[in-house]
């Protein structure tokens, strides 16, 4: 933190001007469809590329939506960019549930209302937690009635306590 205290606005934005083309003509230039290194907080296994490059999405937009929230400039979000983040996100579900075993056929559900929300389901195979496109059978629906709630959830900026003032 010391060595950057000195950097001005001006030269971040210079900085970004220059690294972000850079950034995407990377994700250009991959294979999203392969199997790359890991994404930590959705495993220790090998994950696909496509999942490494919306982890830099979800690092742009949650640093911009901190800028937005310092500088009251909210609901300029596109619904299209928070589901992204949301769906991003949510790939943590089964990894998070891992130590949570349940009967074959218990399902998770995850309602997000508002705008780019949407609905993410898991169900337990008997041996692991698997998304699917709708949960049947014994299950949770956990729902929240923002984005906003789930997305700073995620990024540890409110605790599972604080999250569940947003839940109905």
């Amino acid at each position: 933190m010391h060595a950057t205290s000195r950097i001005s606005p001006a030269l971040i934005v210079s900085l970004l001007g220059t690294t972000t083309p850079e950034v995407l003509a990377f994700w250009a230039s991959v294979d999203l469809d392969v199997l790359g290194e890991p994404v930590s907080w959705a495993g220790p296994a090998p994950a696909p590329v496509w999942l490494n490059c919306a982890r830099d999405f979800t690092e742009y937009w949650i640093h911009q939506e901190q800028i937005r929230d310092a500088t009251g400039r909210h609901d300029v979000d596109a619904p299209d960019g928070v589901h992204a983040v949301l769906d991003t996100f949510l790939r943590a579900v089964p990894y998070t549930l891992e130590e949570r075993p349940r009967a074959e056929g218990t399902s998770v559900a995850v309602q997000v209302d508002g705008p780019g929300g949407g609905r993410w389901s898991w169900r337990h195979d008997g041996e692991v937690w698997r998304p699917v496109q709708s949960e049947a059978g014994r299950g949770t629906v956990v729902r929240f009635d923002a984005a906003d709630t789930v997305w700073r959830l995620g990024t540890r900026m409110f605790s599972p306590a604080e999250a569940g003032r947003g839940l109905r």
